[in-house]
């Protein structure tokens, strides 16, 4: 095995006990985006049969085996409300410190729409089988500091 590969299984090892501390981190659970998970998972197949012919050398099959991990991993990051954070992406992770506000909406459906502003621009948005007035009660415990708005 070549340094590359190590450095990309130890990056991928890495990554999934991410998945695993955030996914304990996370104490209000938010509804996953179907659409892009399938289409994550549509990739990650795709990869894997992209990788499939490279099984003959151990680098190539760790390469393609990478990228169809991290793949899944984007996939079934966890979404949702921490003690510290709001939790919606891989790359968005916005302590409640940096928000400015945050927007309860109850949708038709009788899920809970939640807002995240900086300032006049929404850079988080969840959707939570919980009611507004359970969110809000958890908002108002880990960061009482945060304005909540509530709409109907």
């Amino acid at each position: 095995m070549t340094a590359l590969s190590w450095l990309l299984v130890a990056i991928f090892v890495a990554m999934v006990l991410a998945v695993v501390w955030m996914t304990m981190q996370i104490q209000l659970r938010a509804q996953a985006r179907w659409g892009w998970r399938w289409f994550y998972l549509i990739l990650a197949l795709l990869s894997v049969g992209l990788a499939y012919p490279l099984r003959h050398e151990l680098s190539g099959l760790i390469n393609g085996l990478f990228i169809t991990g991290m793949l899944l991993i984007v996939a079934f990051w966890p979404h949702g409300l921490s003690k510290r954070a709001v939790i919606t992406q891989l790359s968005k992770i916005r302590v409640y410190a940096a928000l400015s506000k945050v927007m309860l909406v109850t949708l038709p459906s009788g899920r809970t729409q939640l807002d995240g502003f900086v300032g006049a621009i929404r850079v988080a948005r969840m959707s939570f089988k919980e009611s507004p007035a359970t969110i809000q009660q958890f908002l108002k415990e880990v960061a009482p500091k945060l304005a909540v708005e509530q709409q109907k």
